[in-house]
């Protein structure tokens, strides 16, 4: 008989409230349409796919205020700074965005979210880095286009991004840009030592979470779901290879390594990429994603076990929010009570050359 764990785990919402002081008050009221558009880096990435960020805020306002039909989405690059590399050679912001202006899905607001990887040039880099912030809220709101600025997250610890923070807050004021401020948020947590990354930078489904709460707050929101989404990654012999599915997710059905039971249907949103180039994008994508995100109700008990046909070695469950014991076995049943993220770490089997 193949052996079952059962794990009822307290919601993540509810380790969330109690992780941050913070109180992120309402600075943007949602008009009926409103397209946003999240220009982000790899945690933006990962905010785009099952259980984060972008995909968590998205689903809550379809739940919340369906009426007004909006939605948002997100351009995320790897590594991306605000500070352009070759700024004599870099696309306008309307240069880059003139190509989908008129089609019906076009974006109406920009949230900008970047600088963690400029943060990477310390506080030298400070100053370039506000200045570029100016300038691409004058480029956007020269195409007629609102732009709401977050403050960027924690690298590592509260030092390294502070000071970027502190200048996204100026240009906030000086330009009166509405203000999300991840950072006072992801702070909070960080100094009552609640888990929200998986590395010092990234986020756990904690972390998810708490992005997607801050920003819901500040669209005048509440932080809360009518269902639940599941993150699966995979590691292969201690080294990740991603969230799995399409472009990182989601995981709802069966996957490349994990069967799923109940699976829900995959959800791959309609994709047009118009050319163009903006620092780190090399496209543009508009992502119509249905009206409805692929997620649980609650309460909801989900069997997961490595697919027999993958060619692959169960080695063990692991998660980034400590909630899955060490030695849980190979089918793993979750209750979905809050918003999950799980982590499988495989083997591949050996060679003849022993590789």
């Amino acid at each position: 008989m193949k052996s079952h764990h059962m794990i009822s785990i307290l919601t993540l919402l509810s380790l969330v409230g109690t992780a941050s002081a913070f109180e992120q008050p309402k600075v943007y009221d949602l008009k009926p349409n409103e397209r946003i558009l999240i220009l982000g880096d790899s945690t933006t990435h990962d905010g785009n796919t099952v259980g984060g960020y972008v995909r968590l805020v998205d689903q809550a306002i379809q739940e919340q205020v369906p009426d007004r039909k909006a939605a948002i989405r997100a351009q995320a690059g790897y590594g991306a700074p605000l500070v352009p590399e070759r700024p004599d050679k870099r696309q306008t912001m309307a240069e880059w965005l003139q190509p989908v202006l008129d089609h019906p899905n076009a974006p109406t607001t920009v949230m900008i979210n970047l600088g963690l990887n400029d943060s990477k040039g310390g506080e030298a880099n400070v100053p370039t880095y506000e200045k570029w912030v100016r300038q691409y809220v004058e480029e956007l709101r020269a195409i007629k286009l609102n732009v709401v600025l977050c403050t960027p997250t924690l690298w590592g610890g509260l030092k390294q991004t502070k000071s970027y923070a502190e200048a996204v807050r100026r240009v906030a004021t000086d330009m009166k840009c509405p203000l999300i401020d991840l950072y006072d948020s992801h702070a909070a947590a960080f100094e009552q030592k609640k888990s929200v990354t998986r590395d010092g930078t990234h986020l756990n489904t904690a972390g998810e979470v708490l992005s997607a709460s801050t920003i819901l707050h500040a669209f005048g929101l509440k932080a809360e779901w009518k269902k639940y989404q599941l993150r699966i990654s995979a590691r292969r012999n201690g080294y990740s290879t991603g969230v799995e599915g399409w472009c990182g997710g989601p995981l709802t059905g069966n996957s490349k390594s994990v069967l799923v039971e109940p699976a829900l249907p995959e959800v791959k949103p309609e994709l047009e990429s118009p050319k163009g180039r903006f620092g780190h994008y090399n496209t543009l994508w508009i992502c119509n994603w249905p009206t409805e995100q692929a997620a649980y109700a609650p309460g909801t008990k989900v069997t997961l076990r490595l697919d027999p046909d993958s060619g692959r070695i169960f080695h063990h469950w692991a998660d980034f929010d400590g909630l899955v014991p060490k030695d849980a076995p190979a089918t793993l049943t979750i209750v979905m009570d809050g918003h999950k993220g799980v982590d499988l770490s495989y083997e591949m089997p050996v060679n003849e050359k022993g590789k």
